[in-house]
């Protein structure tokens, strides 16, 4: 079963699809976004905007495998993964505490 399927909407009523069938991606990202809005008001987002929030927050707090980065990120080189990631500051300031400056 999908996590995240469509939704069948008549009147006050909802329900979820009897089929086992995917969300795409358009309404995955209408329905983010329209939450994200509802919180914090005027952004300008996209799902892209969460993937590379994602794959920075497990680069610089969990993951230091790059092959498994890769792979959870569906990248398959090392510069589009790279483009994604941003590093955190403690982490680039470790590259001189090891230098020993």
């Amino acid at each position: 079963m999908f996590l995240f399927r469509p939704v069948f909407r008549s009147g006050n009523t909802c329900k979820l699809y009897y089929k086992n069938k995917k969300l795409s991606y358009t309404s995955a990202r209408e329905n983010i976004i329209s939450r994200l809005k509802s919180v914090s008001g005027n952004l300008n987002l996209g799902l892209h905007s969460l993937r590379s929030g994602g794959a920075t927050a497990a680069a610089n707090h969990v993951a230091n495998d790059s092959r498994c980065l890769k792979r959870h990120g569906r990248w398959k080189t090392e510069k589009s993964k790279d483009s994604y990631i941003v590093d955190s500051i403690e982490k680039r300031l470790k590259v001189s505490q090891t230098l020993g400056l």
